[in-house]
């Protein structure tokens, strides 16, 4: 997305080269391989802006600006429409030009299943299981679709807690969010691979997310940020709720799914 608009990134901390192609290694390293070399490091005095994506970052960003003189600019996630906006406006501004056409057609899909996904999540009960950054994500990512999130459990604390629109964040482990997802009576989990036997237990379907994702091929590869990234959230998030249907979570549907086709004259523009 940031070279879309003829800029080039500098990504730090780089760790994608840990995450696949190991076996091309001649010698075994116990600590991350790769990444972004010290040489890209020296040249961050350089660059027009940094993006400090998580609060948890900010006070690394606020120093890079004190040693750098570059502005920061801080997003605390890019879950959904409104934080991958500001994004967007952002870096048009920054590069001073307009918004490329790909990047339209991927906000306007964003709102697309946005609408066809409301009616699997609108007042769906979540329980969510993440560190403090991931976990403000999924809060406003799921809550914008009109879900209700009846647990947060967070391993540690950190200031952006406070400001997660939840009625509280239990400082917490799994047993914690297996007693409040059941005492809440929720209906779908969010979390890494540790959740899913909480989920066994309880009965509820699981969005595995974060990490460590153990037990699915491939889950470091996903997508999650971005307009793209969380279309697909949408979209596994609302399958789940309907590929679990013997659980009977109940959900609003369109009265367009209860016509028969003849007497129905008008859907979303994905139907298209």
């Amino acid at each position: 997305m940031i070279e879309q608009f003829n800029l080039r990134p500098v990504i730090v901390p780089d760790l994608s080269d840990s995450l696949d192609g190991s076996l091309t290694d001649d010698d075994f390293s116990p600590v991350t391989i790769g990444g972004t070399p010290v040489s890209e490091l020296a040249t961050l005095g350089d660059a027009k802006a940094t993006f400090v994506i998580g609060a948890s970052l900010q006070k690394a960003g606020e120093l890079l600006q004190e040693k750098t003189g570059v502005p920061s600019f801080y997003f605390e996630h890019l879950y959904g429409l409104e934080a991958n906006d500001a994004l967007v406006m952002a870096l048009a501004d920054i590069s001073e030009l307009p918004v490329p056409q790909k990047i339209e057609r991927q906000r306007s899909q964003l709102q697309d299943a946005m609408l066809d996904t409301h009616f699997m999540l609108g007042q769906l009960r979540i329980a969510i299981a993440a560190d403090p950054d991931q976990l403000n994500a999924f809060v406003h990512l799921v809550q914008g679709m009109g879900a209700e999130v009846v647990a947060a459990i967070s391993a540690a604390n950190a200031p952006i807690l406070a400001r997660i629109p939840v009625a509280s964040v239990k400082i917490g482990d799994l047993e914690d969010l297996e007693i409040l997802a059941k005492e809440h009576k929720a209906q779908l989990l969010i979390g890494n691979s540790h959740v899913v036997d909480s989920a066994e237990r309880l009965g509820l379907p699981v969005l595995r997310a974060g990490f460590p994702l153990y037990d699915i091929i491939g889950g470091y590869q996903k997508t999650w940020i971005g307009y793209r990234g969380s279309r697909q959230a949408l979209f596994d998030l609302a399958n789940l709720v309907i590929n679990f249907s013997h659980q009977e979570i109940e959900i609003y549907r369109s009265p367009y799914a209860q016509k028969p086709a003849t007497e129905m004259h008008a859907c979303s523009p994905s139907c298209h």
